[in-house]
């Protein structure tokens, strides 16, 4: 099966869950040539469907996109990394109709954030952002609070002209703390 994103739309990042508590996987993709975050809802057995789609702001090409319960509610919710506005937009559904909450965090200019990770990273039971920013060598965390807001983004450095593409957080050895893994470009002269 194949659903499109509409020319343009240069689409580069996808996360998968169900947004509407329908019991059946959706879509969410980031929509990075045409400034917006779509979503496929599931109709079950692989049918999904046509995109509906949420602005991220001018010039914003959203990159990065990640899904989870960030106020609770049990329903979930969207962050979107925009590369170009260098900022993280969490869109929250409200359960009346979708993402009609909407709020900005900044990752610093020329941070041109990459990918994301959500996940409990400090063991407060409230979900985390975690951020690779490509343009400033460094992964961001922004510590949520349980009601959908998020503390200013925070940094550890990757190192001189590390770009890290790509993040990931897991317990690597079972000892209940999260581990940040970023995938960084080495150049080789």
């Amino acid at each position: 099966m194949t659903y499109t994103t509409d020319d343009g739309s240069t689409p580069v990042s996808l996360a998968i869950g169900d947004l509407n508590n329908e019991s059946r996987p959706d879509i969410v993709v980031s929509n990075n040539g045409a400034d917006r975050v779509g979503i496929f809802f599931g109709y079950g057995e692989g049918i999904f469907s046509q995109q509906l789609t949420f602005p991220t702001g001018n010039s914003s090409q959203p990159f990065a996109v990640g899904i989870g319960d960030f106020d609770k509610d049990n329903r979930l919710d969207i962050a979107v990394g925009n590369s170009k506005t260098y900022n993280i937009m969490i869109f929250i559904w409200d359960g009346s109709q979708p993402f009609q909450s909407m709020t900005t965090y900044s990752t610093g200019d020329d941070s041109f954030p990459q990918s994301m990770a959500i996940a409990d990273f400090n063991n407060d039971n409230h979900l985390d952002i975690i951020v690779a920013n490509y343009g400033k060598n460094t992964v961001g965390i922004l510590l949520g609070n349980g009601n959908g807001i998020f503390m200013n983004q925070t940094t550890q450095t990757t190192g001189d002209n590390s770009q890290p593409l790509s993040v990931a957080v897991g317990d690597f050895n079972n000892d209940n703390q999260s581990v940040i893994v970023v995938v960084i470009l080495v150049q080789i002269r």
